[in-house]
């Protein structure tokens, strides 16, 4: 475990927050970049990364603090501390969604398009700020098997289960990437939400976590779900569009 990295007189560097920074700067560049190879508004979806961003962000936390607010509740002044962890992906994957969609609806823009556009940069940032996670001491697994596990400060080892999702959404990415072209709007971004969804639903058997239901965590209901709907849509699409798509 690293949470500080460095310091700078009365300032600290943290993993955490700076692995999510070079998350969001590698996110950025690639959708920029990508968008003026398909045409698109370079300045406007740079500003939509940055909405996006923001919005994953508010979500995230917000999620996390939902799901536990009768700790919140308690300590009110903690809810702001996002440097030492807390995120809820889902949460800030359905508010990213809900402001990209409104963004793209006011620019006029192909929803399903710029959906498509995001969808291995997503992947790719989610991948780097597990390792965040990692060095952050958060998000781990189960007690792990010897020799298996890693110790966060001098604990029990767990299952380093966020470099395994971390390596998971790196290839994620790569198979998002390689196929990229071609594909109807909005496909590759449903592509993106059956794979994260079931990256995520295994995952969750060795972390640490409380069953809400048959066994299973509220990530896992919330992946399952997801899931299911972007596979519902794939298949209408695929459906209306035929089963191939263009070179």
């Amino acid at each position: 475990m690293l949470p500080v990295l460095f310091s700078v007189g009365p300032f600290e560097v943290y993993s955490y927050g700076l692995m999510l920074a070079i998350a969001f700067i590698a996110c950025i560049i690639l959708v920029t970049r990508e968008a003026s190879k398909q045409g698109l508004d370079e300045d406007a979806i740079f500003t939509l990364s940055i909405l996006v961003i923001i919005a994953g962000l508010v979500g995230a936390r917000l999620g996390f603090v939902l799901q536990n607010l009768p700790h919140f509740v308690k300590h009110p002044t903690e809810i702001w501390l996002v440097d030492e962890g807390g995120l809820s992906l889902h949460g800030g994957l359905i508010l990213a969604i809900l402001v990209g969609w409104w963004y793209t609806r006011r620019k006029e823009f192909n929803f399903g398009k710029v959906a498509n556009l995001v969808a291995p940069a997503v992947a790719l940032g989610t991948a780097i700020g597990r390792i965040g996670c990692f060095f952050n001491g958060c998000c781990y697994g189960k007690e792990a098997i010897p020799p298996w596990g890693v110790s966060f400060a001098g604990e029990l080892p767990v299952y380093p289960i966020q470099l395994w999702e971390s390596g998971l959404c790196f290839l994620l990415f790569w198979g998002l990437w390689k196929y990229r072209r071609g594909r109807q709007p909005g496909e590759l971004f449903l592509y993106y939400l059956i794979g994260y969804s079931t990256i995520r639903f295994f995952i969750e058997f060795w972390r640490w976590g409380n069953p809400i239901l048959l066994g299973l965590t509220l990530a896992q209901w919330v992946s399952v779900g997801i899931a299911a709907i972007a596979a519902v849509i794939l298949h209408k699409q695929k459906q209306d569009h035929g089963f191939t798509h263009r070179a």
